[in-house]
């Protein structure tokens, strides 16, 4: 009966222990799950609240790290990085005002198996390097002057592919408007790729979190112009340079006053079909194409006489063109002839075309699809042609 007692208590105790085993379990299943569902919720909640949410690519929310307290959202599309906020935070180019030589012109990338571990970024003023480690592997991406992204891909994973690691970026794909495909790819994309809105299609800077890799990355995008006006232009040569120009017309008539006994004056008219035309050259990036109106608010050159072979530049009244204009018109010519009393004179009129080609300096003016405004100053070349130069020479016989 004592050895019965003893086996029934032991058994007692046993079950007594994998009961409470089984409830520590289940309690600590159920806050592990809690936790879970916390961080993913928050996640979600701030995806849903931020207004640079994106619909077109289903990646997950826990792959997606947002900069919106960093990044300018009235000049650039999406404070939106893919991968891990762990790391220290940098970014290139991502300020405002903005400054044409900060456009990217070439972006090189590093990655191995495990992750994207370092990225170089190019501009026209020199190139900055983030993260630590150079991988194997190298992709270089090539940004023409003018050239545009049409699509630029990020997909996210988990560092070597374990769940158990931190998030990374893992995957970028850009596309530009030409047709060329840069893209680098671990072995470890998860999901759906996250679609950046690119905007104007002008990528200005680069930011994210960097440690020993790359932990997140996101592209800061121009908005896209509503229009921009080239202004206060100024042509610094215009009062010493002189333009050759060759005759397009050439018209001779007779006056006689031989039999008049004072002076005649007489009124000789031309009238000509004229074309003149105008461009405004544009040496940077963003005037290539970054506007849906780029118009310029300027006076036309034109020329006047300073001898019978050239002729010097005189600037019009300030007018909006287009950056490339041309005109075709009916221009009329009036030269007044005095012929003395008891003379015959010749009147020789000459109307000549002259190609004008002379630098100038102004300021853009855009206005983004924000409704913001950022000015920059340029440079570029006046080239016209133009016929408002014209002469008459006299010769008594």
């Amino acid at each position: 009966m004592q050895l019965f007692n003893t086996r029934w208590a032991m058994l007692f105790s046993v079950n007594t222990l994998v009961v409470a085993l089984l409830l520590l379990f289940s309690t600590t299943a159920s806050e592990a799950t809690a936790k879970r569902r916390r961080v993913r919720g928050s996640r979600i909640a701030i995806e849903q609240n931020s207004e640079l949410a994106h619909t077109k690519a289903e990646i997950d929310p826990v792959f997606k790290t947002h900069y919106c307290n960093k990044i300018d959202q009235d000049y650039f599309t999406s404070c939106t990085a893919i991968g891990t906020a762990q790391g220290s935070y940098f970014a290139t180019n991502t300020i405002v005002p903005i400054d044409p030589n900060n456009l990217l012109t070439g972006i090189r990338i590093w990655w191995d198996d495990n992750s994207i571990t370092a990225i170089r970024v190019f501009t026209r003023e020199g190139y900055y390097t983030r993260g630590k480690r150079i991988g194997n592997n190298l992709q270089k991406f090539v940004i023409g002057r003018g050239e545009k992204v049409k699509e630029l891909l990020l997909w996210g994973g988990y560092y070597g592919g374990n769940p158990t690691k931190a998030e990374r970026v893992q995957g970028i794909k850009i596309t530009m408007e030409r047709g060329a495909v840069y893209e680098v790819l671990t072995s470890h994309l998860t999901g759906d790729p996250y679609s950046v809105d690119v905007g104007s299609g002008l990528m200005m800077g680069v930011f994210g979190t960097e440690g020993n890799d790359i932990g997140s990355v996101g592209f800061a995008f121009l908005r896209r112009a509503e229009n921009s006006v080239l202004t206060d232009v100024y042509y610094p040569q215009v009062l010493t340079e002189l333009i050759t120009s060759k005759p397009s017309r050439i018209d001779t008539i007779k006056y006689d006053n031989t039999a008049g006994t004072q002076d005649q004056t007489y009124m000789l008219t031309l009238e000509e079909s004229v074309t003149e035309s105008a461009a405004w050259s544009v040496t940077t990036s963003l005037e290539l194409g970054f506007s849906a109106s780029f118009s310029v608010k300027a006076g036309f050159l034109f020329a006047k006489a300073s001898s019978t072979t050239s002729f010097s530049l005189s600037v019009g009244v300030s007018t909006t063109f287009e950056r490339e204009n041309e005109k075709t018109f009916t221009k009329v010519f009036q030269f007044p002839i005095t012929v003395g009393a008891g003379e015959s004179v010749v009147a020789t009129a000459t109307i000549y075309e002259g190609k004008i080609s002379t630098p100038y300096t102004g300021t853009v003016v855009n206005t983004l699809s924000s409704g913001q405004t950022f000015n920059y100053t340029t440079s570029g070349v006046y080239s016209g042609v133009t016929t408002s130069a014209s002469v008459v020479q006299t010769e008594t016989v």
